[in-house]
């Protein structure tokens, strides 16, 4: 049968778009790309009922009681596939920005890629994305997804209010006065569609350094969407948990990737984003940047 998947993607994860245009809309290539620090840990969690696997993983279970698979992924290039290709209802990647404003001003514009920090404004230089399958220098895990369209998601409130917080970025500019003050997105979002032909139907196939470890023809349990979430976050919650952030340390280690900037605008250290003192989440962000690349 027809059927929509949804990927959502969080924690310390660079989404890499290839394209000449600094905001594009259609990118001709999508890759996420995850640093290689023994800060974090990457999950694939998926219904395991909705997939065939190739091969176990753990068991986690939510609070209503239902079961959730959990596949570690440790150093390799992972790919999303569409097979057939001609079953891809997306023929291009699509991937949604806004207006440059502050926070968002209605409920839809959280979709904005505008609102996931770019390399740039956290002080990070431009480094090498080789050709696919190849990792860059610094990066544990590659991963390939097929045409579909790319949108923020979850921009991060203030604990008490609810109010979108804003964050002031201190590498784009020396002068705290002319310092980019923005809202920031905890996740990515990518999502899918996958239909039939007369030749039969399509098939979502997950390969990790070309073998399949998953695949899957629709839901079930008369659901409509295949839902997944790829996770790299650290890997346990602790007694400091609901004191929630008021910066965005652990953004440093996209190191492992690109230099920090020297120069104008930058102290040759990392300088974590931040709200003001009296504000904070209500639980820890990690949140990821993207980049674009020629």
């Amino acid at each position: 049968m027809a059927f929509d998947f949804e990927l959502i993607i969080s924690g310390l994860i660079l989404t890499a778009l290839k394209s000449t245009d600094a905001r594009p809309v259609n990118p001709t290539a999508v890759d996420l790309i995850i640093p290689d620090d023994n800060m974090h840990r990457t999950r694939l969690n998926y219904m395991p009922l909705d997939f065939h696997p190739a091969q176990n993983a753990d068991m986690d279970i939510d609070t209503a009681g239902a079961r959730i698979a959990s596949l570690a992924l440790g150093k390799s290039f992972v790919e999303f596939v569409v097979s057939p290709s001609t079953q891809n209802a997306a023929s291009v990647y699509t991937v949604k920005w806004g207006t440059e404003m502050q926070v968002p001003s209605q409920p839809s514009d959280e979709e904005w890629m505008n609102w996931v920090p770019g390399l740039d404004e956290l002080g990070f230089d431009d480094f090498t994305i080789p050709a696919s399958p190849g990792l860059p220098t610094g990066a544990r895990l590659r991963i390939g997804l097929p045409f579909g369209q790319l949108a923020a998601r979850e921009v991060v409130r203030d604990h008490v209010t609810g109010n979108y917080l804003v964050w002031e970025f201190p590498a784009t500019d020396l002068d705290a006065r002319k310092r980019l003050r923005r809202g920031v997105a905890n996740d990515v979002i990518f999502r899918g569609s996958v239909t039939d032909s007369a030749a039969g139907k399509g098939t979502l196939i997950v390969k990790q350094n070309g073998v399949p470890i998953l695949s899957t023809s629709g839901p079930a349990q008369k659901r409509t969407i295949v839902q997944m979430c790829l996770s790299n976050d650290v890997d346990i919650v602790d007694l400091t948990f609901g004191s929630g952030s008021k910066t965005l340390k652990h953004l440093e280690h996209f190191d492992k990737l690109a230099p920090v900037l020297t120069g104008k605008f930058s102290t040759g250290i990392f300088q974590a984003p931040h709200v003001p003192s009296s504000l904070r989440t209500s639980d820890p962000v990690c949140n990821g940047t993207r980049y674009v690349y020629k």
